[in-house]
């Protein structure tokens, strides 16, 4: 060992000797370095003399001007190669069209999900504690918890209208950006005029409204600063990003775990009293869209369902080569299997409306781009003459409003 830190010692006595010319010193160094790393290594002494070599043209080395193989038009690219295995993927699903069929869809693709969302119902009570009540002028607003899974709490807002029938019409409501945003009693600020908020609205409407936070969400969610770095696509590297692949180390789904929370959401308005249980109506936004998406796909107690502002598929990220989702929205594997226009295909029978579908970027999708993207859903549809029930909406503003939700969720109960 004292010998070989003898060598090194030696070979920094060659890097430093200082000379006019900074390439004298290169042939022996070069021959010392290889000298300490065939002794240290091998335990034998270094070559001699350098072999004689010849200096590679750049097309052998795939060299470009500016150092890109994409920007430069040479070969395959990452984003190409992508774009080759994606064109063949999801695997082809026949849509289904009777009801024989649509049973059996239904069932394969709960199955594929439950699988790689890594996806298991709780059983156990919900144990509901109830926080505080807080008297609103027309409604009052229980705040409550209960169990989704053993130690996990989810936070409940229920809006209860006064002097009604016992038996109210339902809405489930689920937004990635939590309660409070839609949930206070005005929105906008003060000096732009104040308008009653999204759940105000439909809470004066006469329904009963449960709005919930899945883990991580609104008051669960951690207390670590967000991160600010990449700007535009500070998504790569936020809180959100984090917990999603914890949850992969540990061979669990962020996205799973949010789904079943949904799903026991359910289970809590079935079981609540004034709750219409045979109208329960589910307006998801954002992320919320997609938790509760797959929700419906796995809980046929689900009524109809609104998703606003919610990604159009999982394709649309492997076309482009830059997106603004997170971990949180992927599924390993999961184009192997199925995308979510087939996740929307297996709902079929039961109302759903999309609005704004949402590319990439986050930008609202044309109606008849996102048509194609769902026409196995359409064709489900069509096929039990309820075509009437699945829609989609961008072309014009306002679609995201309370009372377009309210017009959206009368259609469905006339049903």
């Amino acid at each position: 060992m004292q010998d070989r830190y003898r060598q090194l010692g030696a070979l920094e006595k060659f890097a430093t000797v200082p000379s006019d010319d900074p390439h004298a010193w290169t042939p022996k160094l070069r021959l010392a370095t290889a000298d300490w790393f065939s002794r240290w290594f091998y335990n034998r002494k270094g070559p001699s003399s350098e072999p004689v070599f010849a200096t590679e043209p750049p097309e052998s080395l795939y060299c470009t001007p500016d150092g890109s193989i994409r920007y430069s038009g040479k070969g395959q690219t990452v984003y190409s190669l992508i774009a080759q295995k994606q064109a063949k993927l999801p695997p082809a699903r026949r849509a289904p069209k009777t009801s024989v069929e649509r049973e059996k869809y239904q069932n394969e693709i709960g199955e594929e999900i439950r699988k790689h969302l890594h996806y298991q119902k709780s059983e156990q009570p919900l144990e509901v504690r109830h926080i505080v009540t807080t008297p609103r002028e027309g409604y009052r607003i229980d705040k409550i918890q209960f169990l989704s899974e053993p130690g996990i709490y989810i936070p409940a807002w229920i809006y209860v209208p006064d002097d009604k029938p016992r038996v109210l019409p339902t809405i489930l409501y689920v937004s990635d950006q939590g309660i409070e945003p839609d949930g206070m009693e005005f929105e906008g600020e003060e000096g732009s005029g104040l308008t009653h908020s999204v759940l105000d609205t439909l809470a004066r409407e006469g329904n009963l409204v449960v709005a919930v936070e899945v883990r991580g969400i609104g008051a669960t969610r951690p207390t670590h600063p967000a991160s600010d770095s990449c700007s535009e696509f500070g998504q790569l590297f936020d809180l959100e990003t984090g917990m999603a692949y914890m949850a992969w180390f540990i061979d669990q789904s962020l996205l799973g775990m949010r789904v079943q929370d949904v799903v026991r959401s359910v289970d809590y308005v079935m079981g609540r009293p004034g709750a219409d249980a045979k109208n329960m109506h589910v307006i998801g936004k954002g992320m919320g869209g997609l938790w509760c998406l797959y929700a419906a796909a796995l809980d046929p107690r689900i009524r109809s369902l609104i998703s606003v502002q919610s990604l159009l598929s999982y394709r649309s990220l492997t076309l482009v080569d830059r997106y603004k989702y997170g971990a949180d929205v992927f599924v390993p594997d999961v184009l192997l299997h199925f995308d979510i226009p087939q996740v929307a295909t297996a709902i079929a029978g039961r109302p759903l409306t999309l609005i704004y579908p949402m590319d990439a970027m986050k930008n609202t999708v044309p109606v008849a781009a996102a048509e194609q993207a769902y026409d196995s859903a359409r064709a489900a549809y069509e096929a039990a003459g309820l075509q009437h029930l699945f829609r989609i909406e961008s072309e014009k503003p306002g679609l995201d409003s309370p009372q377009h939700y309210l017009s959206l969720i009368q259609s469905a109960m006339a049903v």
